[in-house]
């Protein structure tokens, strides 16, 4: 059986962390060896391992100073990667066979995914926003997708238009010739990875996020209306 390692920024906060971690549980559950590997960590299990540096404080103290106060009010979230980190020297990942990558800003450079490939690793990763191939924006303002909405020119003030441009060139560099296996889980999704330009339609899978079918699970109308009416009539006691 193949080992498996999950690449996030954390466990699980967020969106796309929770799906990771709902793969992550679904895969243990049919035998694979699954671990996850994260910046952030908000549980105990033995299944997760912290990964960070001094460094990226100072990387978050200047994002924070720097970046955040020349976005516009109403711009979406911008994310740079300034700070490289030898994740390789992990030993779950140094002993891996398949790195399965998800939200990563904040937490891995193109350099170091592209370290990934070329230490023969097989990789995956799942697009949970548009921040992998843009010059840091998550989601890319604009509808004529000219070069500088895909730099994210839109979303960031002029002063830091330059740090944008040299993002994406390093995405554009570093994942060139890397194998990466893309999953998209809309068509939507895989659309807009192939317009950027740095991703091929060979490289992508559409595949819908995986759910906890223990908790979430097909069911007939008439059992959903009683449901409904009991969350209705019997709401919560108000906690203490």
């Amino acid at each position: 059986m193949k080992s498996v390692v999950h690449l996030a920024t954390s466990d699980k906060t967020g969106g796309a962390a929770i799906a990771a971690w709902r793969l992550h549980l679904g895969m243990r559950n049919l035998g694979v060896d699954s671990r996850v590997v994260s910046r952030h960590r908000t549980c105990d299990s033995a299944e997760v391992s912290c990964v960070s540096t001094p460094l990226f404080e100072a990387a978050d103290l200047f994002h924070h100073g720097r970046v955040v106060p020349a976005q516009p009010p109403d711009a979406t979230l911008f994310s740079l990667s300034p700070v490289s980190l030898p994740i390789l020297d992990h030993p779950w990942i140094a002993a891996a066979d398949i790195i399965h990558l998800h939200w990563v800003a904040h937490f891995l450079t193109p350099e170091d995914i592209a370290s990934l490939c070329s230490a023969g690793k097989t990789v995956f990763w799942t697009f949970h926003d548009q921040w992998p191939y843009t010059g840091g924006c998550h989601y890319v303002a604009g509808s004529n997708r000219s070069e500088d909405d895909w730099d994210g020119s839109a979303q960031i003030g002029q002063s830091i238009h330059a740090l944008a441009k040299m993002e994406r060139q390093r995405k554009k560099q570093a994942f060139a010739e890397a194998p990466i296996h893309v999953i998209a889980p809309s068509h939507w999704m895989a659309e807009e990875a192939v317009a950027s330009g740095i991703f091929t339609p060979e490289q992508i899978q559409i595949s819908s996020y995986g759910i906890d079918t223990s908790n979430f699970h097909p069911s007939d109308l008439l059992s959903f209306c009683v449901v409904q009416v009991r969350v209705h009539t019997h709401p919560r006691p108000p906690q203490s």
